[in-house]
Formats: structure tokens, C-alpha cells, sequence
């Protein structure tokens, strides 16, 4: 049979090592402290019970023991209760931490509405400004039309009385001369 070596693994534990047969074994004289917390150990007598670790599920001052030491339990039986207030305060400060951010949600939403209604009132007062200045520049257009069309006239009317005038004024000449020109007429 072949020497087995001592070795380290990763985990630090010594292990041996037989060399022919390729597999690390842990070294026997390790498994005592890993025995030890399984079940437990005395030098008097052997024991044979298992000792279930409790680990709570939450931390804090245990205010009632429901089992004593030694005593069978029956699996899911409460064995000890914790102190609630120091839960109960943080449930209670958690609870108005969501109200709070409730409130600020509905304030959000209430401000995004808000917002929403003055966009859809100036988009309607946009729209209305739109149709009152293109009524206003069609009635603008409309009266220069008529004013073109009054100067266009006005001009006609001008020129007719030019005209006229140009008339009466040679009439009147010829009248004037013949007045005082004899046998003018």
C-alpha cells in the first residue's frame, strides 16, 4: 500500500491524497468539529439523537419561549417569539412611506392633467386665432377689393370731371370770345 500525502485543497481543509487512486478524500481527523455540530458528542457514552440547528427567520429580543430544553417539538410549532414593536414601526413608517408616494403620484398625475387641459386650451385658443385673423384678412381683402374698386371708380369719376372741366373751360373760351370778339361766333 502506498504513504498518503497531506495536501491542501481551496477551501483550506487538510485532505490526504492517494496518488493511485486519483480522488481526494478529507483527512479523518477533520471530520470530528464537522461531527460535532451534526450530533452530539461525549466521552462517556455514545449518543445517538440529531441536533437541528434553529436558525429565526428575523432578528430581534425573544420576549416568550415555547419550548424547554430537551423537548420533543412538532415540526412548524412556534418555539419562540420575537419582539413585533420594532417590525411594527418599520411596517407602520413603510406604510405611510407608500402614502406618501402615493400622494405624490396623484399630485403628478394631477399636475400632467393640468398641463394636458392648458396644452388642449391653447391649442384651441390657437386654433380660434387662426380662423378669427384668416375671417378678419378675408374681410380685409374684401374691403381693399371694395376700395380698389371705390378708387378705380373715384378715378373715373375724376377723369370724367377733368374731362368735363377741360370742356366747359374751351366752351367757356369760345363763349368769352365770341362775346367780346365780333363776328367771332
Amino acid at each position: 500500500m502506498q504513504k498518503s500525502l497531506p495536501s491542501t485543497s481551496s477551501g483550506g481543509q487538510n485532505e490526504t491524497h492517494d496518488p493511485g487512486a486519483g480522488v481526494a478524500r478529507p483527512d479523518p481527523a477533520c471530520l470530528v468539529p464537522v461531527c460535532d455540530r451534526l450530533t452530539p458528542f461525549s466521552n462517556n457514552a455514545p449518543v445517538k439523537a440529531v441536533v437541528t440547528q434553529i436558525v429565526p427567520k428575523v432578528s430581534g429580543e425573544v420576549i416568550e419561549v415555547n419550548a424547554v430544553n430537551g423537548e420533543r417539538v412538532q415540526a412548524g410549532a412556534v418555539l419562540a417569539r420575537v419582539d413585533p414593536q420594532p417590525y411594527e414601526i418599520a411596517r407602520d413608517r413603510a406604510q405611510a412611506d407608500l402614502q406618501t408616494a402615493l400622494q405624490q403620484i396623484g399630485a403628478g398625475s394631477a399636475q400632467v392633467a393640468a398641463a394636458q387641459a392648458r396644452l388642449a386650451r391653447a391649442t384651441t385658443d390657437l386654433k380660434n386665432t387662426q380662423l378669427q385673423t384668416a375671417r378678419v384678412f378675408e374681410m380685409e381683402r374684401k374691403g381693399l377689393a371694395a376700395a380698389e374698386i371705390a378708387l378705380s371708380g373715384a378715378k373715373a369719376d375724376l377723369e370724367r370731371a377733368q374731362a368735363s372741366l377741360g370742356r366747359r373751360r374751351r366752351t367757356t373760351r369760345l363763349r368769352l370770345c365770341s362775346t367780346f370778339i365780333p363776328g367771332a361766333s
